[in-house]
């Protein structure tokens, strides 16, 4: 079998070994990168932390707990400090762009926010928002959360029924109070 500079250039990634090594081990294993990446690790060619995606052992507890299996295992490497803060602060980024705060009014859509926008304009301008949420409210506006965070599953729906429910509420106030109005206004005439 050939052995192409592919090949050899995979090889020479895993185990982190000369171009000549990596074409021998490759002739002598009939051209199986795994084979090969095992002949060199026998022979001890292999450094426990070459390569970029995994290591590979078939060393009694070499970054695996069986004796002789071979076993293609993640490397372990201690995480950064910190790490899972910006993964989690990564993640609550990108899920208040990509959902968002939609305002309706008699099964018309007016408009739609992004949740990171929504949320800075509640901390930052508070008196403005809350006056603004209440004349929507009292208006016939109705708000909801849509996006691929709320479109399925459980979060979504209990959202969807908060907000029907506050919706149906106000509407009941308002019909109650136009009502009032409307009878003391007849008194009067």
């Amino acid at each position: 079998m050939e052995i192409t500079l592919e090949q050899v250039e995979r090889l020479r990634e895993k185990a982190d070994v000369s171009y000549e090594q990596a074409k021998a081990a490759l002739e002598e294993a009939g051209g199986s990168l795994l084979d090969a990446l095992i002949l060199l690790e026998r022979q001890g060619k292999v450094n426990p932390g070459a390569g970029r995606s995994a290591h590979y052992s078939t060393r009694p507890g070499a970054g695996n707990q069986s004796s002789q299996a071979f076993y293609p295992g993640p490397a372990e490497e201690p995480p950064e400090q910190g790490s899972g803060f910006w993964h989690m602060a990564q993640d609550l980024l990108r899920r208040s762009v990509e959902n968002n705060l939609e305002v309706w009014r008699r099964g018309e859509h007016m408009v739609s926010i992004p949740l990171l926008i929504a949320a800075l304009l509640l901390v930052v301008a508070f008196w403005i928002c809350l006056p603004l949420v209440v004349v929507g409210l009292l208006a016939g506006c109705r708000f909801r959360l849509a996006g691929p965070d709320f479109a399925h599953g459980q979060a979504g729906e209990a959202v969807s029924r908060a907000a029907s429910a506050v919706g149906n509420t106000v509407e009941r106030i308002r019909d109650q109070a136009q009502r009032y109005f409307h009878e003391n206004h007849r008194d009067k005439k």
